[in-house]
């Protein structure tokens, strides 16, 4: 995994923001000039991170042409259909692994009420700056939290549990599997893999009020139990599990 352990600032008037997240986060505040890579860097527009290896910068912007593009074709999102969305029906969604967002803000575009849950606080910092900047320009409910899914399922549900539990565990990228976009590597650097994907949906199925649903690419779900409806696309699948009546 990266280890990100400083933070900079493109302006002298941003020096006081970063040194604020610097203190919760436990990253050591440097000049911009000082480090050019593995940093955390806070500018004007937008709070990004360079690492090393990339050319590119990283950051959470919902608003660019490539998500914009999913959300102007709504009925080529399997997503929605997994999780129930359709005309007069958004459930409340508790996406376990929030990560950069996007199928989170998919589900919150279609009118869905979303609760996204991101372990790397670094990550989470990432993806509450896109949040911030999204209801900046427009009304949407979608918020995030910096915890462990199995912390939250253990502590937070009850009469507050969400309709659907969407779980997109981060997997080990397997020899023969393609290689992943510059995000998704920077990703599975930054959070690790998910080992613990039979407990995850298990303590899942008993907290949603109506089904789970666990994302993943083309292949066999290493699960005891089995889904009662799968729906695929090109690269992905979403394993279904129905809770209504078994709780």
């Amino acid at each position: 995994m990266n280890e990100i352990t400083y933070i900079s600032f493109t302006s002298p008037i941003l020096k006081k923001r970063a040194q604020l997240i610097a203190g919760s986060l436990g990253l050591e505040l440097i000049d911009s000039k000082e480090l050019q890579e593995n940093v955390v860097v806070v500018d004007h527009e937008y709070i990004s991170l360079k690492i090393a290896g990339f050319k590119k910068e990283f950051y959470v912007d919902f608003l660019s042409g490539e998500i914009q593009h999913r959300v102007q074709h709504p009925t080529k999102e399997s997503i929605l259909s997994a999780c129930g969305v359709k005309k007069g029906k958004t459930p409340s969604i508790l996406d376990l692994t929030g990560g950069w967002g996007r199928d989170g803000y998919i589900l919150a575009n279609a009118g869905c009420k979303v609760l996204l849950l991101e372990r790397d606080p670094i990550v989470h910092l990432l993806l509450e700056d896109g949040i911030s900047r999204l209801k900046q320009q427009r009304s949407i409910n979608i918020a995030s939290m910096n915890i462990e899914a199995k912390d939250y399922l253990s502590r937070f549900m009850g009469d507050d549990a969400p309709d659907i539990i969407y779980y997109d565990p981060m997997r080990a990228q397997g020899k023969k599997a393609p290689k992943n976009k510059k995000e998704m590597e920077v990703l599975r650097s930054m959070v690790g893999v998910n080992n613990d994907l039979e407990q995850i949906v298990a303590m899942a199925l008993k907290s949603a009020k109506e089904r789970v649903v666990v994302k993943s690419a083309n292949s066999k779900l290493d699960l005891s139990i089995k889904p009662e409806l799968t729906l695929k696309g090109v690269n992905t699948k979403f394993d279904v599990f129905f809770t209504v009546n078994k709780n």
